[in-house]
């Protein structure tokens, strides 16, 4: 469903985006009310995940590498000939 152009447009007075008041004060204040809700990870989660985003990057670092290598080495076959 397509909204018409004046539909998509705000009032005037009203904030242009939906959900962010147009007061910054009461917008910080929400955001801050929101964060509290929010449930962090402990200190041995973020350990845990830390090493295996560390790990994976590594691992798709060097497949990237090897791929690479492996292309080069066929290109410059290809071109030599």
């Amino acid at each position: 469903m397509r909204l018409a152009r004046r539909e998509a447009l705000p009032r005037r007075g009203q904030a242009p985006v939906a959900g962010v008041s147009a007061r910054p004060l009461a917008f910080f204040r929400e955001t801050w009310a929101e964060l509290r809700k929010v449930t962090w990870p402990s200190v041995q989660d973020t350990r845990k995940l830390t090493i295996v985003v560390i790990v994976v990057s590594t691992a798709v670092g060097a497949f990237l590498g090897l791929v690479d290598w492996l292309f080069s080495v066929i290109i410059t076959q290809v071109v030599a000939r």
